[in-house]
């Protein structure tokens, strides 16, 4: 399914309890660069008793990885591996592998179906038992972008691009889309398979915003373990 609320109302959270619930012991996630090692961090903060690995240019978290591939048999306890999508690209093995839970962040990154990201996550996601596309916006510009997504998370929901344009979008002499149909039938099908809530939804709920008055103009460098991370610095492991 595809969890598409607000940023900051709790994707992360639950697709890993989603995963949680359903037994799942091999779980891959891929995510923007900046955000992998924010990744690695909430799953420790939910999960602690998982074990979390991040693919990258690191030697000794890439001995991991590799490692763990070589492995035979299932795992005693769950693990999750966390991937950009720069290296979910060049590497081959995530396609080559049976996964219990794929979970693809900013899955805005796939509304293309040209690009070689929806053919790497779509490959990945039909060796999956569970996928979840993690997006605040589902629908940008066009309706076609939602089929994207879910071409990849839910196939069966819209079927054939021929068949969606057709029931759903109409278009110009030149063959470009210019409105939608079948509004009520589009919402139908897919919203079983979609979570969308606003923050204008859950405001009630939230805490109260703090205020800190001596936050102006505060500037914070990073230390060199952060900028080896993003690749500032030669970081020696």
């Amino acid at each position: 399914g595809v969890l598409a609320d607000d940023m900051g109302l709790g994707k992360t959270k639950q697709s890993l309890d989603a995963a949680s619930d359903s037994g799942a012991m091999d779980i891959l996630v891929a995510a923007d660069k900046t955000m992998t090692y924010k990744w690695a961090a909430e799953v420790r903060k939910w999960y602690p008793d998982w074990a979390v690995y991040v693919v990258s240019d690191k030697p000794k978290e890439r001995r991991e990885v590799f490692a763990l591939m070589d492995e035979k048999g299932r795992p005693n306890k769950p693990r999750v591996i966390i991937v950009n999508y720069e290296k979910l690209l060049k590497e081959t093995w995530f396609a080559h592998r049976d996964w219990d839970t794929f979970i693809f962040d900013e899955a805005q990154r796939i509304k293309n179906r040209k690009t070689m990201s929806y053919e790497k996550v779509r490959a990945i996601a039909q060796r999956s038992l569970q996928v979840f596309p993690l997006t605040g916006t589902p629908l940008e510009t066009k309706v076609e972008e939602l089929y994207s997504i879910f071409s990849v998370a839910r196939p069966s929901v819209f079927g054939g691009i021929s068949r969606f344009r057709e029931q759903h979008v109409v278009m110009d002499e030149n063959f470009r889309p210019t409105a939608l149909k079948n509004l009520d039938l589009l919402r139908e099908r897919f919203s079983p398979w979609m979570t969308r809530r606003t923050k204008g939804n859950v405001f009630k709920q939230l805490p109260p915003k703090v205020y800190c008055p001596d936050e102006e103009g505060l500037r914070f460098e990073l230390t060199d373990a952060e900028k080896a991370v993003y690749g500032l610095i030669e970081e020696d492991v």
